[in-house]
């Protein structure tokens, strides 16, 4: 199973659409780093959903439902898209401020490099974060 944060691209598709429509496709990506990561995931691999359009948060957690497939957006073949579905909400979201102060996440390009939509992670970084949860309440 891999791990991701996946910026979502979109300003106006809040986490509580991604939970009423009970699906998120993440398409429109047209960074090649962010691209190359798609092709990578698989179902049922861990995705930290990131919005930065609302406060700059992580909003819950979604796991990948499809495999990637041409992105319906463009006629490019090279671009792709993924079906994903929420898994878990995290109440309250966790602020990039607080991410930040992760001492192991600072190297990665969620952090180094944030126009990259699509950023892998390790376990143990997931894990991390996840434990986050009982520390805001």
């Amino acid at each position: 199973m891999n791990y991701w944060i996946v910026k979502s691209p979109f300003k106006h598709h809040p986490w509580s659409e991604v939970l009423f429509k009970y699906k998120f496709t993440l398409f429109g990506i047209r960074n090649f780093q962010s691209c190359n990561n798609i092709n990578y995931m698989q179902p049922e691999d861990r995705i930290l959903f990131y919005l930065s359009s609302n406060g700059r948060k992580l909003f819950g957690i979604m796991k990948v439902k499809s495999n990637p497939y041409k992105d319906p957006s463009t006629s490019d073949e090279r671009w792709l898209a993924c079906d994903f579905i929420p898994v878990e909400t995290f109440e309250p979201p966790i602020h990039l401020q607080t991410l930040k102060k992760i001492p192991e996440l600072k190297e990665t390009a969620f952090i180094k490099q944030p126009r990259v939509s699509v950023v892998k992670i390790n376990k143990s970084i997931f894990d991390k974060i996840i434990s986050l949860r009982s520390k805001l309440l």
